[in-house]
């Protein structure tokens, strides 16, 4: 039958899941747990931007990482909605920007995956160009985070305590790598 019938679809989840449960280790869990710690914060900060509700956005950021994990047995790739987001810190957009945004970016991704055009565009875009879009996204988000430090008691000693201790445990974890880190 056809993956997109009741039990065709059934069919997909019930071997995902025994797939998930057969390479289930701590570098996989690292690493899901290594992009929801990058993915949060980008929500609760576009959140505080006024680009988007926080409930609403979790809620679907669930349902569709269920679906596209059991879609391609990968989680959802992040890496496009971190340079909406970051766009939306830095810049400001509307929460329709935001949301169209995401739904045409979503489009794309499936378009491009359901198709293997992503292999076309891996090649004729060169690493250099998506280096230098992250390298721009990233000053612009941290140079609007500074921002944030005056507006804001960060610097005071709770904030300075909490910077010390991620940064030792990060440290110590790097060091003794005998637990995987994301």
């Amino acid at each position: 039958g056809s993956m997109w019938t009741p039990a065709g679809m059934l069919a997909i989840a019930k071997f995902r899941l025994a797939s998930f449960r057969n390479r289930f280790c701590l570098e996989e869990l690292s690493g899901a747990l290594g992009d929801m710690g990058t993915l949060i914060p980008l929500v609760a900060a576009c959140a505080k931007a006024g680009s988007l509700r926080l409930g609403p956005a979790m809620f679907w950021l669930g349902v569709f990482n269920i679906i596209s994990a059991l879609q391609w047995d990968i989680p959802m790739p992040v890496q496009p909605m971190k340079s909406i987001s970051a766009v939306a810190i830095a810049d400001g957009l509307s929460p329709g920007a935001f949301a169209a945004s995401g739904i045409i970016t979503g489009g794309v991704v499936w378009i491009l995956g359901i198709t293997k055009l992503v292999d076309l565009v891996n090649r004729v875009i060169s690493r250099s160009v998506i280096s230098g879009m992250q390298l721009g996204l990233g000053l612009n988000m941290a140079a609007t985070g500074c921002g944030y430090w005056r507006q804001s008691d960060w610097l005071e000693l709770d904030g300075k305590i909490t910077g010390l201790v991620c940064f030792v445990a990060t440290a110590a974890l790097m060091v003794h790598n005998r637990m995987p880190t994301a």
